[in-house]
């Protein structure tokens, strides 16, 4: 199987920093509905915490409405923002091969930050689990923030790129080289008799 290469990783931070940014745009909370009343146990109806499970999934994905991640979040978003931008900084920084290892090690620091700012904001949501439940914007932030991790830590492993090596300068005019002799031929003692 083929590797990604370098400069793919490097567009993976981006949409990952671009994908954090525009995810506040979007709801990353809302109301849950009032549970529903117990079910009646008849065969082939599925248990209530299962149920109700899928309905929340079904309603994160498709519900929208409410104020956006910047309202919600406040100094996270922030936060967010900031990491997003140090993020893209440095994975443009690998680029240049006097700055890989240390952009590098920015990328990966501030993509490891955002995944554990947005793992806390999805999992402790404001109000309890019973009073909210998640929307679409907390799944973008979530997922862009798990791809910017993996290719800020390809982005750290990867070997260090050297600077190509400069051309050689060539010369409009060369002198025209000149011939060298051929080398005299060796000089053999004749009153010496060859020895075999």
């Amino acid at each position: 199987m083929r590797s990604l290469g370098f400069r793919t990783h490097v567009l993976y931070a981006l949409a990952s920093a671009a994908g954090l940014v525009l995810s506040l745009g979007r709801t990353w909370y809302a109301p849950a509905p009032a549970a529903p009343t117990a079910s009646s146990g008849t065969v082939g109806e599925m248990p209530d915490t299962i149920s109700q499970f899928f309905a929340g999934l079904q309603r994160s994905i498709t519900q929208a409405g409410g104020s956006s991640g910047w309202h919600q979040l406040d100094t996270a978003a922030t936060f967010l923002v900031a990491l997003a931008a140090i993020l893209a900084i440095c994975a443009l920084g690998t680029l240049v091969p006097r700055l890989q290892r240390g952009a590098a090690s920015g990328a990966q620091l501030a993509s490891l930050l955002a995944l554990g700012t947005v793992v806390l904001e999805v999992v402790d949501q404001p109000g309890g689990r019973d009073a909210v439940e998640g929307r679409l914007g907390g799944w973008i932030a979530l997922a862009s923030a798990v791809v910017g991790f993996t290719a800020a830590m390809q982005l750290c492993s990867a070997p260090r790129r050297r600077r190509p090596a400069p051309a050689p300068a060539t010369r409009r005019f060369q002198p025209a080289e000149h011939a060298t002799a051929a080398p005299p031929r060796p000089v053999w003692d004749e009153s010496v008799p060859p020895v075999y």
